[in-house]
């Protein structure tokens, strides 16, 4: 339980949490670099996760809406900025480069 009267409310949760990793600190140190690449692998993978969404935006908006695509799209892919046929095929492919990616990065971090 916190003391009511502590200043900065949360500190013992932060002592506990120090003492724990002390404690078992030489234990886990033979297994730092598979501790890390599981962090790295979750923070990709929630990275990943994040631009989940995009592609099917983008579809939705430029492909069967045909709204007028922003002027960054032409500078980025030109072969892209006129044809929403060859724009679906780039967004398709990237929505699966997603769901591989972040497979790996999730297979990564178990």
């Amino acid at each position: 339980m916190s003391d009511p009267t502590d200043p900065t409310p949360g500190t013992s949760a932060l002592r506990t949490t120090r003492n724990v990793y002390r404690s078992f600190a030489p234990f886990l140190r033979p297994y730092a670099r598979w501790v890390v690449a599981a962090y790295a692998g979750l923070l990709g993978s929630v990275l990943v996760k994040l631009l989940e969404p995009w592609p099917l935006k983008l579809i939705l908006d430029y492909v069967l809406l045909g709204k007028p695509m922003p002027d960054l799209v032409p500078r980025l892919a030109p072969w892209v900025a006129g044809d929403p046929k060859a724009l679906l095929l780039v967004l398709c492919i990237g929505m699966v480069l997603i769901v591989v990616v972040h497979g790996l990065l999730s297979y990564a971090s178990k």
